[in-house]
Order: structure tokens, then C-alpha cells, then sequence
């Protein structure tokens, strides 16, 4: 830079900038981004992603799955209800429909029951544990008669079949009372002393 390096107060200057007369590089200061600059970033970056959803139909609401017989939560899934839980809180005003299903096995008029069993145990969960209100839900059941895998010839098929939907409600959904038929399948404090192949 022109000046001696005992007399240089930077003498290993950065290459490419002017440096003034005690040979430090001018560099100009950054632009840096305050917390709420990027808070701000974040935000107009959400708020065009919320937009460019067509409705709340279009969002992703998981299902959970259920073991042979059994309308009990299993651990494995408080995730996928605590995503439920979130989004419901996020928008106060939004109704999800919990909708329950069972495999092929038994009588229909079993598996309507257990169904319907596994829907209600689902929003109880939710109500119990992140304070929903029950009106916020519609409860609904299919008994065996939309099975998610169809031919089901496996264990793993037919597990994937028991199982709850949730989804943002539609105009059609409402709530199902529970339909007519015997108890049916076991909760988290039930006994049971059935043969293990004789649930759904």
C-alpha cells in the first residue's frame, strides 16, 4: 500500500479496498439483520406459504394406527396427535374430524363399535391432554368397510386398515353416536382373556 510496514497500522490489509494514511483498508460496514429484521423475514415467508394453501382441506393431518382388538393409544403415536393438538391451537376456529376404522375380522357390527371406540378414544386424548373442546371434533366411524389396504392377507396389511383419520371437517362430516352393538375391544385399564385372533 505504499507505507512503510513499521509505520502501518495494519500492515496485512485486505486486498482490493483504498486504505487511508495509516494504511487500514477502508472496508465498508455489513448490513447485518437485526432479531427483528429476521422475525420479520420469517414471517412475510409463512404468512405467502399459509396463502398459497387453497384451504384448510389441503393440509396434512396424520392418522394413527391401533394393535389387534385395541382402542388404547399407543405411545409411538403421541407425536402425530400432538401435531393435531398444534394445529388446532394455531387456528382456534378450525373443526377436525377424527374418523375410525378397524380391519375385516369379526362381525361389522363389532367393528362399528371398535371404530367408533378408537375415534372417541383419539379425541379424548386430545381433549385430556391439550385442553380441545369436544365440540371442535366430529366423531366418525367406518367399521371394516374402508380399508386402507385392501386384499389384506398379512398381519401388517391389517394393521395398517386399524386405524384414525383425521382431517379438517368437511360441510358433510357430523358426528356418529355410537352404533348399536356388543362392547367391543380393550383399553389402556381393560381385561381381557379373549382368544388374540378374535379382534379387529
Amino acid at each position: 500500500d505504499g507505507l512503510a510496514d513499521c509505520k502501518d497500522q495494519e500492515p496485512y490489509s485486505p486486498p482490493g479496498y483504498d486504505v487511508d494514511a495509516n494504511g487500514v483498508a477502508a472496508i465498508p460496514e455489513p448490513d447485518y439483520v437485526t432479531e427483528d429484521d429476521d422475525n420479520r423475514i420469517v414471517d412475510t415467508k409463512a404468512a405467502a406459504i399459509v396463502s398459497s394453501i387453497d384451504t384448510k382441506s389441503d393440509w396434512f393431518l396424520p392418522m394413527i394406527h391401533y394393535d389387534l382388538d385395541r382402542y388404547n393409544i399407543k405411545p409411538e403415536f403421541y407425536g402425530q396427535l400432538h401435531h393435531v393438538a398444534s394445529v388446532m391451537k394455531m387456528y382456534p376456529d378450525l373443526c377436525v374430524t377424527a374418523a375410525g376404522h378397524t380391519d375385516i375380522r369379526n362381525g361389522n357390527d363389532y367393528n362399528k363399535v371398535l371404530s367408533y371406540n378408537r375415534a372417541k378414544a383419539a379425541i379424548d386424548y386430545l381433549g385430556a391432554n391439550y385442553g380441545i373442546d369436544r365440540s371442535r371434533f366430529k366423531l366418525m366411524f367406518g367399521g371394516e368397510e374402508t380399508p386402507l389396504v385392501g386384499n389384506t392377507r398379512s398381519e401388517a396389511q391389517h394393521y395398517m386398515n386399524r386405524r384414525v383419520e383425521f382431517r379438517v371437517c368437511d360441510p358433510a362430516d357430523f358426528d356418529m353416536a355410537r352404533p348399536e352393538g356388543p362392547d367391543a375391544g380393550r383399553g389402556a385399564s381393560s381385561s381381557y382373556s379373549g382368544n388374540k385372533n378374535s379382534g379387529f
